[in-house]
């Protein structure tokens, strides 16, 4: 699989009008093994999630998982933010406008468990397990 990072922080900058500061384009993209994880602060999905499905429906390139942070949801508004594709776990910041974490997971992929999922003051917090390899 030949996979082209910087490609891809391109294709994910001119999409999803996203400020991406990083120390290099591979803080947020993880490739190992064929194994590709996703990982932005999406800076609040809810005005963003027709870009973004778009741009993952769209996207040459299979993101086994996706982490988004600050994500800005609400706990009554989560069923509406699904990936086809994907299953999907969030943690919202009650009380807060601001925060939150989304992790998508590829269907076809594998499976997870949440293991840790918690809010404090100001900081989410959701560690998932992949269960299996498909």
């Amino acid at each position: 699989m030949n996979i082209n990072s910087f490609q891809i922080i391109n294709d994910i900058k001119s999409n999803l009008d996203l400020k991406i500061s990083s120390n290099g384009p591979f803080s947020n993209l993880c490739i190992k093994n064929n194994f590709i994880l996703l990982a932005l602060n999406i800076q609040s999905l809810r005005n963003k999630l027709n870009s973004f499905t778009n741009f993952i429906v769209t996207s040459k390139t299979s993101y086994h998982v996706i982490v988004l942070s600050e994500t800005h949801l609400k706990s009554d508004e989560v069923r509406f933010f699904n990936l086809p594709g994907y299953d999907v776990v969030h943690n919202v910041r009650k009380g807060n406008r601001s925060g939150g974490v989304s992790i998508f997971v590829k269907r076809d992929f594998s499976s997870f468990n949440v293991i840790h999922s918690i809010e404090f003051e100001l900081n989410n917090s959701l560690l998932i397990e992949l269960n299996r390899f498909k």
